[in-house]
């Protein structure tokens, strides 16, 4: 991902519980006579033991036969399929006896052609794997020939397919997933798998081929066990439950939410659903249970677009379920796509206003994306003029590997298609160029929403908002990221920037915009690197979206454990308007309107990763500067005051003006009132 400066950052790679592999791995152990090994190739490289350089894919290989494996397996998706097949290639030139082995959505749906042409693969699993993979193992371990369904092997060294292997006719005979083998970071969202599959057949997506568009399901009290087993094993956590769409059969939901609320389980939870799959009774059922967020795919604003995806709702339908959610309490997030074949310029403009609205309702998060051609979808044979122009978001890779990637991608649309781009019918390509960015535009708007939703009221819509951050971020070749391909891609920081410089363009109006904004931008300059993460996490795992502002508005609540001391200065920004009541706001309109009042606003902690703040005279600043970095100390600010105002203590009205400006830095919590109080009585 991009940081502040533009330039990549190589130890924020997501971690999360990888539930099909662990699936698998808890099969092997059960039924086979060997042991699996989980590698998070994440892991490593957040730990530091795999650089960003040209020798990364040697790295990643040389740590994984470290563990000396027989066999080696790769989940694939679609955005790293690249990736995996260069470790594996790595692998084999190092241990050519390996077994390698790829299965997964992305993998399952290029099976032939991968085999075709990269000899460094032994076998492709095909959809659901459990039965096979552990049928296969046991043959390949014993010398026998792998006589399993599901799996494309090479016999006298060509590709063959065994042909499709039965689906499991009930979930609740797989063993639970093996978590042991698996660490979550802390407050790490776990996923548990309550089902598989969806009986929808929307053109874009891939997964309900994948499950052969039949939807399964663990029973209740499978799901009461596991979660039983998990908080055992991991402790209090949030869950999401996976499955394609939870909420295909209502009566099925509705004894989940009973089993839980029975069990004396008091779990949060989230999951995917349709809006057309939900009513208030069932939500409220799921609320009660513990769900906390939905993640609802909404694909278009456009009506026309919508019907001919095969996803025939209407989004003031959808609207009116998320208003019921926020009503509930439960937290809706939703996500969009532009660049659908059946896109146009002006679908492509209402589905900017659907997400705009959705945003404005209090939906969190919302991210729209570039449409993804997968493979086994039904749109990806509709594609007629797919284009592979270099720009996605990767990695940071140095250029030379970065380049090589770029080949391999670029030579088949057939393997690494849903990297490539589609160029919609009569939309001009300026459109196109522009969508390039689209991808990483909603953490943007996220960590800057307020004053983003503003601007767009006062410049007509966030449709114009992105096209306005493209063409600032393209005239801008210094500031445009240093990855290579990542050329529409721009930083946090960046766009802060670029909210500045739109809001003093547009009017007076929107100075205090511009001073938000520039609240906000220190704000998370004094959080540091890890408030970009937390955006990101947000998305991953259905945060609340207003977590990376939180941790900038506490200014009452005190830590038990505060010391007598008093706090460290982080930072200061003086501003033209004092927007401090803006950060508690949560909707534009709940932003009052501001009169000019010079003032400076200081960020400081007590060390318990809560970032306070305070509204203080314009003359209190230099305290801010002098002492950032370092904790307070009431006599040492007092003589600071007394310095730089050329204050006497032996002058009583001097005492009283520098003891009203100690007791506005207690009162903002800048001092702790214990150390006052101690220093008043010694």
């Amino acid at each position: 991902m991009l940081g502040r400066n533009g330039h990549g950052m190589g130890n924020l790679m997501q971690t999360f519980s990888p539930v099909g592999l662990l699936s698998l791995l808890a099969v092997i152990d059960q039924f086979s006579n060997t042991e699996g090994i989980l590698y998070d190739t994440n892991r490593a490289i957040n730990s530091g033991r795999i650089a960003f350089t040209d020798a990364f894919y040697a790295l990643i290989a040389e740590d994984i036969l470290t563990n000396n494996p027989d066999i080696t397996g790769f989940m694939t998706e679609c955005d790293s399929y690249h990736h995996v097949l260069r470790i594996c290639d790595e692998l084999k030139r190092r241990r050519p006896a390996l077994h390698v082995v790829l299965g997964g959505p992305h993998a399952s749906a290029v099976a032939s052609d991968t085999m075709q042409r990269f000899p460094q693969i032994d076998s492709i699993f095909v959809g659901e794997a459990e039965e096979s993979f552990r049928t296969y193992i046991d043959a390949l371990l014993n010398g026998k020939e792998p006589g399993a369904k599901g799996v494309h092997v090479r016999r006298d060294g060509h590709p063959w397919y065994s042909g499709p292997e039965e689906l499991i006719s009930s979930l609740d005979m797989l063993p639970v997933p093996a978590y042991a083998k698996y660490s979550p970071a802390d407050k790490e969202e776990i996923f548990l798998e309550v089902g598989r599959g969806c009986p929808f057949s929307c053109s874009f997506c891939s997964t309900a081929p994948f499950w052969r568009r039949r939807h399964r399901t663990k029973s209740p009290e499978r799901i009461i066990a596991e979660l039983r087993f998990l908080l055992n094993l991991y402790g209090n956590r949030r869950f999401h439950f996976t499955h394609d769409l939870f909420t295909a059969n209502r009566a099925w939901v509705s004894d989940v939410c009973a089993a839980i609320s029975q069990s004396g389980i008091e779990v949060e939870w989230t999951c995917s659903a349709r809006t057309d799959t939900v009513d208030r009774k069932l939500l409220a059922s799921m609320r009660a249970a513990g769900c906390t967020a939905i993640y609802f795919g909404l694909e278009s604003g456009s009506r026309n677009v919508l019907r001919q995806i095969g996803k025939d709702i209407t989004f003031d339908e959808s609207l009116a379920v998320l208003a019921t959610c926020l009503e509930i309490g439960i937290r809706p997030n939703c996500g969009f796509i532009v660049g659908l074949p059946e896109d146009s310029e002006m679908s492509i403009q209402d589905t900017f206003a659907a997400y705009e609205r959705c945003l404005r309702s209090g939906s969190k998060p919302v991210h729209i994306f570039g449409f993804c051609p997968f493979r086994d979808a039904k749109s990806f044979a509709m594609l007629k003029n797919p284009v592979f122009d270099g720009h996605f978001l990767d990695i940071p890779l140095p250029t030379r590997q970065q380049e090589r990637n770029r080949r391999l991608i670029g030579s088949s649309f057939g393997i690494f298609g849903g990297l490539w781009r589609n160029r919609v019918k009569g939309v001009q390509r300026i459109w196109m160029d522009e969508l390039k960015g689209i991808d990483e535009f909603s953490p943007l708007v996220e960590s800057a929403l307020l004053p983003t939703l503003m601007l767009a009221e006062v410049v007509g819509g966030m449709g114009r908002i992105y096209g306005e951050w493209v063409k600032w971020l393209s005239t801008r070749a210094n500031l445009r990221s240093s990855i290579f391909g990542c050329a529409y891609y721009g930083s946090e920081d960046q766009y802060f920037s670029f909210l500045t410089e739109l809001a003093e363009r547009s009017g007076s109006a929107s100075l205090p915009i511009v001073d938000f904004v520039r609240l906000l931008r220190i704000a998370r300059t004094c959080a540091g690197d890890k408030s970009s993460f937390l955006s990101i996490e947000n998305y991953r795992s259905f945060r609340d979206g207003r977590a990376t502002h939180r941790g900038h508005r506490h200014t009452t609540q005190r830590s038990a454990d505060e010391s007598c001391e008093g706090a460290i200065i982080l930072n200061c920004v003086r501003l033209r308007h004092d927007v401090t009541s803006w950060l508690n706001a949560e909707k534009p309109e709940e932003c009052a309107p501001l009169v000019p009042t010079d003032c400076t606003v200081g960020f400081f902690t007590y060390g318990f990763d809560e970032i306070r703040y305070g509204c203080f005279p314009c003359e209190l600043e230099p305290i801010f500067h002098i002492l950032k970095g370092r904790r307070c100390d009431r006599t040492e600010i007092l003589a600071l005051i007394y310095d730089l105002f050329n204050l006497s203590a032996e002058v009583g009205t001097h005492r009283y003006w520098a003891d009203a400006q100690i007791s506005k830095l207690t009162t903002a919590g800048l001092l702790s009132k214990k150390q006052e109080n101690r220093e008043r009585f010694e």
